[in-house]
């Protein structure tokens, strides 16, 4: 009774009790080592350009993704993906998800014998980064970020009727502008610990070739440093690498704008340590 009850509680909390050493469809393929490919890791939060970045890199016949449908590993491991995704305390079961990236890394090596690089930019990854960066024998590890009144409104036109049905726009902008510091507060930490460089979504868009500066990817041969490759993302045309932040955040209302600055006002040494600021 009094686990029942203990289940009932936890899981208003959004914490499963769940043994997931006994859970093969969360947690197939479990491996006690490590995962065997040089890896670049990007840290980023969503809708912040990584998956141009991801795509750039993944044009290269030597580079290739753990998921080549969205270069994302949480979409390939059930456990991974789970509404609960982005709690820190999420109970993880991290040779699975080594498991999971072996068998990707062995299926793709298969069927391309030059792959040199994996790419991995699961958001969520910022949450757990030590025990993610872990996983891997010395990663190359990337910090991404986006303007916040550009990212906001992307988030804002995509998730407005499904994630937020029904809340007042005021409240979805608020939650956006928390969640847009949270998870830079994660990258700059990221940046700190690892002392990894940090690209932003303008920044890349500017100078394609600085990714491969930051990374240090001299032996990749067939990447193009001015960056005039087409990447497709998410739901648009396959398009060349350009900044769409000037269309983006002219989708925000005015009073988007003030409420944006003045929820980020407290924030100015975090906008600044990604040379942004308020509007």
């Amino acid at each position: 009774m009094l686990k029942s009850a203990s289940r009932s509680i936890l899981s208003k909390l959004g914490y499963q009790l769940t043994r997931i050493e006994k859970s093969p469809l969360r947690w197939p393929h479990k491996s006690t080592d490590s995962v065997d490919a040089p890896t670049i890791l990007i840290f980023t939060p969503p809708n912040s350009g990584s998956t141009a970045i991801s795509k750039f890199l993944t044009s290269s016949d030597h580079v290739a993704s753990f998921n080549p449908v969205n270069n994302e590993m949480q979409w390939i491991v059930p456990g991974l993906i789970e509404q609960d995704r982005w709690w820190p305390q999420k109970p993880v079961c991290y040779q699975s998800v080594a498991g999971c990236l072996q068998k990707a890394v062995d299926e793709a090596r298969a069927q391309e014998p030059k792959v040199q690089y994996f790419v991995e930019k699961s958001p969520p990854n910022m949450v757990r980064h030590a025990k993610v960066v872990a996983l891997f024998n010395n990663p190359k590890i990337l910090v991404n970020n986006r303007d916040p009144y550009a990212n906001i409104s992307s988030q804002l036109s995509r998730y407005s009727n499904t994630h937020y049905r029904d809340l007042l726009r005021e409240d979805i902008v608020s939650h956006l502008t928390e969640m847009w510091v949270v998870r830079s507060q994660y990258l700059a930490e990221i940046a700190d610990v690892y002392d990894a460089p940090i690209l932003t979504y303008e920044g890349f868009c500017q100078t394609p070739s600085q990714l491969l500066t930051d990374l240090a990817l001299t032996d990749v041969p067939d990447l193009d440093p001015k960056g005039e490759v087409k990447v497709k993302v998410k739901d648009y045309e396959a398009q060349g690498i350009s900044n769409m932040n000037e269309r983006q955040i002219s989708q925000l209302k005015d009073v988007d704008i003030a409420q944006i600055s003045a929820l980020l006002k407290p924030h100015e040494a975090l906008l600044a340590r990604f040379d942004y600021a308020l509007l």
